[in-house]
């Protein structure tokens, strides 16, 4: 063969039409073969990848999608094909015509230094971790940047994966590791997924890591490290596989995947993302073993894992449908609240749940829940898809029984498996398997915008119940005498109003089950505590409580939270009771979390001499989050500089005292801070005190005829690192000096949607 004459042929623009030629969908994806090579020094790769596909269409090109890499040659069926490069797509030309149905393997050999999606980061961003790390992020579209291949949800492919790293690093990737080797240059890790996924999970985790095993459960379930966080990783993560065992079993589905990792990572944009087999966590879940009492919670874990099952093994086919992933692996940790802590904090987490989906459409009330003219998938990420998405979830659960719901979720599983599912089928699912027809529910929950209010109000002893907005309820409401429950009834709540021919009390949805703003107008003191009293479950007192204390006086609302002292709407309520006598009581508990809220709501009490002591006892506490909120509180009403200066000196896992004591100066000393800003910028101080260095940089800005502040600002945006660039273009964008607006500018086209956002705050704000 003439290479001279193909490689000619390839080389020559063939314009393809992107818009046509992914409308046409010439193939499915049928599997990844990938291998990269990575260069930490020059933020690089070098990588082959072969898309196995099964054609759709005969003699249609292949779009891959390739973000901003360099295509070195593609051969399809081990033929040179000619191919065009538009935008982000990577448009390939047949070199002969296929039937459909016919598997075609396509090879692409490429490189680049991505700048979204694969993400080197150096030991001095990546506190508390002390070594180099590099990741990949997928979630939403950003897997193209690293990995040539079909980068939409509509597709499960299987995949398999080579990673190339210096000698020395371990390698977490998806599902069972086929091998590893290492020449004492270079280590090679060799991972293989035999089960179809969505492309955006594909990932790795490379660095000097090691692995913590987690306890027994139905497959290995450990975490991953960076060297000298293992405690931190334990103390965060361990019993995660009780959580594998319970999902198992309430989904009709055991764990469905050959492992379990969770690895935490510095530099990360989010909380924590579901890579099938090996979610990754920030690095800034982590915390020391002497504080797990008091940090210990699952709910980060709980929701990553809960996404092995829905959003991994179900996912959603696009992003308008993105509750399927989301709003599920919201509600399904709640359950293991309730397993672990019991049915009052079950109760309390999904009042919170309605709470938060509320909030959402509050906050957008022109916005159905299914929603297709985003203009970015980040923008389907929101209240709606997770908070909304759960409660929803348990307000079916609600209306067709828990043990109906159930059975319908285990033949949900097992019918979508491994599949795609939007809403309507999910419906379809779940109205055959319970056999009710629930296209009410859906027409009103999904594709209804709006905020539904429902108002009850006591008018000379009587009461009446309205709703608003177009929502129809049929919900419970609860007549109260004598803060007992006397009676339970049914009611449809329409737009007209309904009267109680009762004179007692009344609780609307006295269980917390549906999501909708409830108003309470006309209840005194006593009635708001009679019905407090009555109602059926501390959700729904939960939901109550802001409206209950702001009715009450302060002798009101310490008796209320005495007889509640035992439970876990406890803590809730001492943080709204700003009595001196009842904090210093609350500080001298054994409960460090009580201790710390006492500490917090003393800083915002009067100043008075028994304050002043007590807190200078809580700030020798050996527990460093008490010692923090009262050091914090100390300041507030000392002003002592001494707390400061001392607070500058000492040790936070979080870096919490030297962020704090930083911003103390830049408004009472901002020339320290500018010094103290500017070293801790330029010397790579640990990644909360740069960032809060930034912060104060754009704030304070520097002294008259200096752009050393400036200069440092500018000179963050040559990093590679993303949330140090992200926060360098808001502090540019406050300092406000319009020479930073060349060098801004870039950042408009950057690939990943937030450091877009970021730059274009910046602008806004220096007239660029």
């Amino acid at each position: 063969m003439n290479w001279a004459l193909v490689l000619a042929a390839i080389s020559h623009p063939i314009h393809f039409d992107i818009d046509q030629v992914r409308a046409q969908r010439a193939y499915n994806l049928v599997d990844v073969k990938w291998e990269v090579s990575l260069n930490f020094g020059k933020r690089a790769i070098e990588g082959t990848v072969t898309n196995l596909l099964r054609v759709l269409k005969p003699n249609v090109p292949l779009l891959f999608d390739a973000g901003e890499l360099s295509i070195k040659s593609v051969t399809v069926s081990g033929k040179p094909a000619r191919f065009e490069r538009s935008g982000n797509a990577l448009i390939v030309q047949p070199v002969e015509s296929y039937e459909a149905g016919k598997s075609v393997p396509v090879k692409i050999v490429y490189s680049g230094a991505p700048r979204a999606g694969l993400y080197f980061i150096p030991k001095e961003d990546a506190f508390p971790a002390t070594t180099d790390v590099i990741y990949t992020q997928g979630e939403m579209e950003d897997n193209r940047n690293w990995l040539p291949t079909y980068d939409f949800p509509d597709n499960k492919a299987t995949s398999e994966g080579t990673i190339h790293v210096p000698s020395g690093w371990s390698v977490l990737s998806n599902g069972k590791l086929i091998g590893k080797s290492d020449d004492g240059k270079t280590a090679t890790w060799h991972w293989k997924m035999t089960q179809p996924h969505a492309t955006y999970l594909i990932s790795f985790v490379a660095g000097p890591y090691s692995e913590v095993p987690d306890g027994p459960a139905s497959v290995p379930v450990s975490t991953w490290t960076p060297k000298g966080l293992e405690a931190w990783g334990d103390a965060t993560f361990s019993g995660t596989n009780k959580i594998v065992e319970l999902y198992g079993k309430i989904t009709g589905t055991p764990y469905p995947w050959v492992k379990y990792s969770q690895s935490a990572v510095p530099d990360f944009m989010f909380g924590g993302m579901e890579n099938v087999t090996c979610t990754t966590q920030t690095i800034g879940a982590l915390f020391p073993p002497n504080l797990k009492s008091h940090l210990f919670n699952t709910g980060l874990a709980a929701h990553e894992l809960a996404h092995q099952w829905t959003g991994d093994l179900v996912t959603t086919p696009n992003w308008s449908h993105i509750w399927i992933n989301e709003g599920w692996a919201s509600f399904l940790p709640s359950f293991f609240t309730r397993e672990s802590r019991g049915q009052e904090a079950y109760d309390i987490e999904r009042a919170d749940t309605l709470n938060g989906g509320l909030g959402a459409m509050q906050g957008n009330p022109n916005r159905p829940m299914i929603y297709k003219d985003f203009k970015r998938p980040i923008d389907m990420f929101d209240g709606f898809a997770y908070a909304g998405g759960a409660a929803r979830m348990h307000m079916l659960m609600h209306q067709l029984g828990e043990p109906v719901f159930w059975a319908a979720t285990k033949k949900y599983f097992k019918q979508y498996g491994f599949k795609n599912v939007d809403t309507e089928q999910f419906f379809n699912s779940f109205s055959t398997s319970s056999g009710k027809d629930l296209d009410a529910f859906r027409q009103q929950w999904f594709y209804t915008s709006g905020v539904p209010k429902i108002t009850v109000e006591r008018t000379d002893g009587k009461t009446t119940i309205s709703g608003s907005n177009g929502y129809v309820f049929k919900t419970e409401f609860v007549t109260v005498k004598d803060s007992k429950r006397s009676d339970e009834k049914n009611v449809e709540i329409t737009k007209e109003t309904t009267s109680l021919d009762s004179t007692d009390l009344v609780i609307v949805d006295p269980g917390a089950w549906l999501m909708a703003q409830i108003d309470y107008v006309g209840y005194s003191a006593k009635e708001w505590i009679q019905i407090f009293d009555a109602a059926t479950n501390s959700g729904e007192r939960a939901r109550l409580l802001d409206k209950t204390f702001n009715a009450l006086s302060l002798a009101e609302r310490i008796s209320l939270a005495k007889k509640y002292r035992t439970s876990e709407l406890y803590q809730r309520m001492v943080s709204k009771i700003a009595d001196e006598t009842f904090q210093l009581e609350l500080s001298e508990s054994s409960d460090t979390k009580l201790q710390e809220s006492a500490a917090n709501t003393l800083k915002n009490l009067p100043k008075s001499d028994a304050i002043i002591t007590r807190l200078q006892e809580l700030i020798k506490s050996d527990n460093e989050l008490v010692k923090f909120a009262a050091m914090s509180a100390l300041v507030k009403h000392t002003n002592d500089r001494a707390i400061v200066d001392t607070a500058w000196k000492t040790d936070g896992f979080r870096e919490q005292f030297r962020t704090f004591a930083l911003d103390w100066y830049s408004h009472n000393d901002p020339d320290k801070a500018r010094l103290l800003a500017v070293n801790a910028i330029l010397n790579h101080s640990h990644s909360p005190i740069r960032m809060e260095a930034m912060r104060v940089i754009g704030r304070i800005k520097d002294k008259e005829g200096s752009k050393v502040g400036l200069n440092a600002l500018l000179g963050v945006l040559n990093e590679r690192s993303v949330n140090p660039i992200r926060t360098a273009l808001d502090a540019l964008g406050e300092y406000g000096d319009k020479i930073a607006i060349p060098y801004v500018q870039p950042f408009k086209d950057h690939p990943l949607s937030f450091v877009r956002d970021n730059a274009n705050g910046a602008l806004q704000r220096l007239g660029g």
